[in-house]
């Protein structure tokens, strides 16, 4: 699961930045690195509480664990 956001992680924040505007100074873009990494901390932690939940859950787990991918790559 870490793999697969890192990668999507990765392509994301590049095509921001081809996007927005070349940065002025180390400053503006340290700024924009945390910025992207406090939204990235925030989204995997939604992620993470969600495979939680999942995992918990009873039953089988082969229908958890293809939720649990399917929430991943969703």
């Amino acid at each position: 699961m870490t793999l697969i956001a890192e990668h999507i992680e990765g392509d994301t924040r590049d095509r921001i930045l081809e996007v927005a505007a070349p940065p002025t100074s180390i400053a503006s873009s340290n700024r924009r690195k945390a910025i992207h990494q406090a939204v990235a901390q925030g989204l995997m932690g939604e992620v993470e509480l969600e495979a939680q939940r999942i995992v918990a859950r009873p039953g089988p787990v082969r229908p958890r664990f293809r939720e649990l991918l399917a929430r991943s790559i969703a």
